[in-house]
């Protein structure tokens, strides 16, 4: 679970400050491009580099830190750029209003850029180190884009319908289909619901592009589920009422019960939700649970039945020859 509150990374304000020769600095948290920026850095340097996730995020950020450390030496300016473009001062005045604001916000600039022109090995040290242990979790998480929701309460018919509508496996082999990976899917994601182009989401902060990733597929996820919430009560109502117009026989205790309305009851539900219904069917009856007919003041029990009044009208019409078949 992030640390960091959710109103923050909405407003992409997770920064850290630190100082450089006495220069207050703000590292900014990376942007996507600012991560492949630093994964092509990563690339370029001759230093063997294990950045798996699976080693822990202090292993994994001091092996970032180090490639980036060496990076140097293959790629100084890509490296020293990338930490301009993260960087700002941290007293900048935010609306400038009067020539000598504008004079004030150019100086530390200028002081800035001064820093970033030959900088110690210890400061360029620290400020990679910063810029890695702000992002490292996130960058970590970036793993997991393609994690699909369980409900590891429910058994296998129930689960069915729940998965991806394809695996692997019998997806059939589109050319250029060797070139999708988690970015790939993500960025289509994106513009297909939002229609924001690549420069558009390359501009977001990595948390919060995970952030919006997430809600998204939550959406998706909850509005499938009620899809088929929906229509497996449609089909359970249906299945009733047929199943209502079998003989129902009555048991010692005054209730009347018909396995196939019982079986119509269970139809769509998953393993939770039929215990559920059986527990409830062990709880004494209320007046709710019971029709009584206005004519004969018969009571029908129809225990946990969610359409019951109308089932039990229903199968008196039927006796009396009031439903067409």
């Amino acid at each position: 679970m992030s640390s960091v509150p959710d109103y923050k990374i909405v407003g992409q304000r997770n920064s850290t400050v630190i100082h450089l020769s006495g220069l207050p600095v703000l590292v900014e948290e990376l942007k996507l491009r600012h991560l492949f920026d630093l994964l092509e850095l990563v690339e370029k340097t001759s230093m063997p580099v294990n950045l798996s996730p699976d080693q822990g995020i202090e292993v994994f950020s001091a092996s970032l830190v180090a490639a980036l450390t060496f990076s140097v030496a293959d790629d100084e300016a890509g490296l020293l750029n990338l930490l301009r473009d993260i960087l700002r001062p941290q007293q900048l005045i935010k609306y400038p209003k009067t020539s000598t604001d504008r004079s004030y916000n150019e100086h530390l600039w200028t002081a800035l850029y001064e820093e970033l022109e030959d900088p110690e090995v210890s400061d360029l040290i620290d400020m990679v180190t910063v810029v890695v242990n702000q992002s490292a979790e996130t960058i970590i998480s970036l793993g997991q884009l393609d994690v699909i929701p369980e409900d590891d309460d429910s058994d296998d018919d129930a689960e069915e319908g729940l998965k991806p509508s394809f695996t692997p496996d019998v997806v059939p082999d589109f050319a250029g289909r060797d070139l999708l990976g988690g970015f790939s899917r993500a960025f289509d994601l994106f513009s297909s619901e939002y229609g924001w182009t690549d420069d558009v989401i390359q501009d977001l902060c990595i948390s919060r592009f995970r952030q919006i990733f997430c809600a998204i597929k939550e959406r998706k996820w909850n509005a499938e589920i009620n899809k088929k919430e929906a229509m497996g009560w449609q089909i359970r109502t249906v299945a009733e009422f047929i199943a209502a117009t079998t003989p129902w026989s009555e048991g010692e205790d005054g209730k009347f019960t018909n396995s196939l309305v019982e079986a119509a009851r269970m139809t769509g539900l998953n393993k939770r939700q039929r215990k559920q219904v059986r527990e409830s069917d062990q709880e004494a009856p209320s007046d709710q649970d019971v029709y009584i007919d206005p004519e004969t003041g018969e009571r029908t029990y129809l225990k946990g039945n969610n359409n019951f009044m109308d089932i039990a009208m229903f199968q008196k019409g039927m006796k009396q020859g009031t439903h067409a078949m």
